[in-house]
């Protein structure tokens, strides 16, 4: 069983700050509280490809942490300061395994799905506000987000 919400731990994460990049081990799952954060990747023509942005709520990392190796699949980064609640990869594991098999089933496949849409909207370098609930990033944000993932 997951533990209570106020059991796990609670970070703040600066505007401009990269909260995980691609590639990277998925550790844990983050349910924002407030801030801005965006979901994006480079295609390989080097274009910024948006796949989501969340403002003061939502789940980020997900898609990534519901796979047989969980590696995290975009860059996610604050637009915004932020406040975000992390769960461990190793405790969704367990209660998905402590559930039902049907359950586990269904989470893993349809996260299968959507990594599949997502790689199949990077790439053919898809932009499409809907992703983004509607929302254009800047010029400026658009730096933020290049410069974020910069070694």
């Amino acid at each position: 069983m997951l533990a209570n919400e106020s059991e796990y731990e609670r970070v703040n994460v600066p505007s401009g700050e990269l909260l995980f990049k691609k590639g990277e081990d998925a550790d844990y799952i983050y349910l924002l509280e407030y801030g801005h954060v965006a979901v994006f990747n480079i295609s390989s023509q080097n274009r910024l490809i948006p796949m989501f942005s969340k403002t003061d709520h939502g789940i980020i990392g997900e898609d990534s942490v519901l796979q047989e190796k969980p590696i995290y699949k975009n860059n996610a980064v604050a637009l915004k300061d932020s406040s975000l609640i992390k769960i461990p990869t190793a405790e969704i594991h367990l209660f998905l395994s402590s559930s039902a098999n049907w359950l586990e089933n269904i989470m893993f496949e349809l996260s299968g799905k959507v990594t599949n849409t997502a790689e199949i909207v990077l790439g053919h370098n898809i932009i499409d506000e809907r992703l983004n609930d509607s929302v254009s990033f800047t010029d400026e944000e658009l730096k933020r987000l290049r410069d974020s993932i910069k070694d």
